[in-house]
């Protein structure tokens, strides 16, 4: 039997399993092929299958249109990405708006870690009335730039991208506008002054040019008997201001670590700030917290080392010593916890020359809180869950 003998509602049903690229193949063998492979149902099928756009999705052309001009070369860099140029990072989401254009925004905290992300956007890929694609950067212009926008085909780098602006001259009232806008955005992180001079340096050696590094979306996955759920999480970071991590764990849930997804010179964005192990779990009471004391209790001291049961263990008190620092002056700290663990915070000077592991206290205080005692520092820092709901981590 041919193919061409079954019902065209038959072949529509087979054409429905093929991909896009494929499907494209096929309009191109007969009148038949190409007139059941045009159907609208297809192709909306297809753009959400392989890039995710949402089915309510108002296009204003055909979703054969929008997969052949913008999805099949773009909609591959839908989702959660890490800036990865110099070491400040950034957490960017790309998504689709309402008319399915594809939007890159970068998030950030604020001073206050408890407060909503801040967002800015960053790029697009649209349609223009002409229904050519246009690539524009957004972020620290006053006017829309044209840019390209480079995937890597190689499946080495699969979850890498970058964008590339055309260098173009600017007027001496552009590039301070520019640079104005830059620095309140710096201070809005709670970044000191002399720290976002700095930063703008680094930004203006590196603004035509912005590289991306895919989150893996299988570490938010939950896990079972751990203190605290995966996920993104803003803190302080002394006068680089507020910075966001993405807690995870090692596959056997053993141990946790934070990557940074926003960094500084210290300790730049993709390295891991905090490490703690599951098995290195403490109580204390309150006379045990004075910083003299908590500095000689070791991993192993059999006092106070206490393994983690999450179904039977009771909130301890938690008091912070009076020779502490605390890095965000605005945050509330409990007076109880949930858990606390023996861990690694990595310190590094300027220029991540020469990182080392000091010691740390991990402290859990709400499935949406967790503090860092960094011992060697005299400081604190809290952290906050981020709740912003990402559509691409659907």
């Amino acid at each position: 039997m041919n193919i061409l003998d079954l019902p065209p509602e038959l072949i529509t049903v087979c054409f429905s399993y093929l991909k896009g690229t494929d499907l494209a193949r096929v309009a191109q063998s007969c009148t038949l092929f190409n007139e059941i492979s045009s159907i609208e149902k297809l192709w909306q099928d297809r753009c959400r299958k392989e890039y995710g756009l949402p089915t309510d999705t108002k296009l204003n052309v055909s979703f054969k249109k929008w997969y052949e001009k913008v999805l099949h070369e773009n909609g591959s860099i839908v989702g959660l990405w890490r800036i990865n140029t110099t070491c400040y990072g950034g957490l960017i989401h790309i998504w689709y708006t309402e008319e399915g254009d594809i939007l890159a925004e970068e998030f950030y905290s604020q001073k206050d870690v408890h407060e909503k992300l801040l967002q800015k956007e960053l790029f697009c890929v649209a349609l223009d009335e002409e229904k050519n694609v246009q690539k524009q950067w957004l972020a620290n212009c006053l006017v829309p730039q044209p840019c390209e926008i480079h995937v890597y085909k190689d499946t080495r780098v699969k979850d890498k991208f970058s964008v590339e602006q055309k260098e173009r001259k600017k007027s001496a009232r552009e590039k301070e506008q520019e640079k104005l806008m830059f620095l309140e955005d710096c201070e809005l992180r709670g970044t000191h002054r002399e720290l976002c001079m700095y930063k703008w340096q680094s930004y203006k050696q590196n603004q035509f040019k912005q590289s991306f590094e895919r989150i893996d979306p299988s570490r938010f996955e939950p896990v079972a008997k751990v203190p605290i759920q995966p996920g993104l999480f803003k803190g302080m970071y002394g006068g680089h201001g507020t910075e966001i991590v993405h807690l995870y764990y090692t596959s056997d849930g053993s141990s946790g670590q934070a990557q940074k997804i926003s960094g500084d010179p210290n300790v730049p964005s993709g390295e891991i700030s905090i490490r703690f192990d599951i098995d290195k779990h403490m109580v204390l009471n309150k006379d045990q917290q004075e910083f003299k004391l908590l500095s000689v209790i070791e991993a192993d001291d059999e006092e106070t080392n206490i393994p983690y049961k999450p179904e039977k263990m009771d909130r301890q008190p938690f008091v912070i010593p009076s020779d502490i620092m605390i890095d965000n002056r605005n945050a509330v700290c409990p007076k109880y916890c949930i858990a606390r663990f023996h861990g690694k915070g990595t310190v590094s000077p300027m220029g991540y020359r020469n990182p080392t592991l000091i010691n740390i206290h991990f402290i859990v205080f709400s499935e949406n809180q967790f503090g860092v005692l960094w011992m060697d520092l005299h400081s604190f820092s809290m952290f906050s869950r981020v709740e912003e709901n990402f559509p691409a981590l659907r």
